[in-house]
C-alpha cells in the first residue's frame, strides 16, 4: 500500500506544478485554453492538495478515489481533444513560451496515467466501497 501512497503524493506534485505552469496563477495557460485561466490553475492546484490529503487513508475511502479518476479523465479527454484540433500549433507554443509549450504538450499523458492510478487504488481499496466505516 505504501506505493499507492507515494502515487497519490506524485499525483499531488504533478498538480501542485500549476504554480510553475502558470507562472504563479497568472493567466499565461488561460490565453491558449481558458480552462486553464487563473480560476482554473488555483483549482487544479486544490485537486492536488486532496490527492495529498488522502494519500495514506485511500483505502478507506475508494469512491474517492473514483471521483479522482474521473476528474482525471476529464482532463486527459479535454486533452486528447486539445491536441487533435492544436498540435500543429504546439511547435510554434513551445518556441514562444517553453513552459506554456511544455504543459500544454504533456499535461493529458500525466493526467490519463493518474486516472488509471486512482482506478487501481480504487479497486485495491473495493472491499470498502459500501461499507460503512465510523
Amino acid at each position: 500500500m505504501l506505493e499507492l501512497e507515494n502515487a497519490f503524493l506524485l499525483a499531488m506534485t504533478y498538480n501542485l506544478m500549476i504554480i510553475i505552469f502558470s507562472k504563479g496563477f497568472s493567466n499565461s495557460l488561460g490565453k491558449i485554453d481558458l480552462h486553464f485561466d487563473s480560476f482554473g490553475a488555483k483549482c487544479i492546484f486544490l485537486w492536488g492538495l486532496a490527492y495529498g490529503a488522502v494519500a495514506n487513508r485511500f483505502h478507506l475511502v475508494p469512491a474517492l478515489s473514483l471521483l479522482f479518476a474521473l476528474e482525471k479523465a476529464f482532463y486527459g479527454h479535454r486533452w486528447l481533444v486539445w491536441m487533435a484540433n492544436n498540435h500543429r500549433r504546439l511547435e510554434s507554443i513551445i518556441k514562444k513560451d517553453i513552459i506554456t509549450g511544455t504543459f500544454f504538450g504533456l499535461y493529458g499523458a500525466g493526467d490519463l496515467l493518474s486516472m488509471v492510478m486512482f482506478l487501481y487504488a480504487a479497486w485495491v481499496a473495493r472491499e470498502n466501497l459500501f461499507e460503512l466505516k465510523i
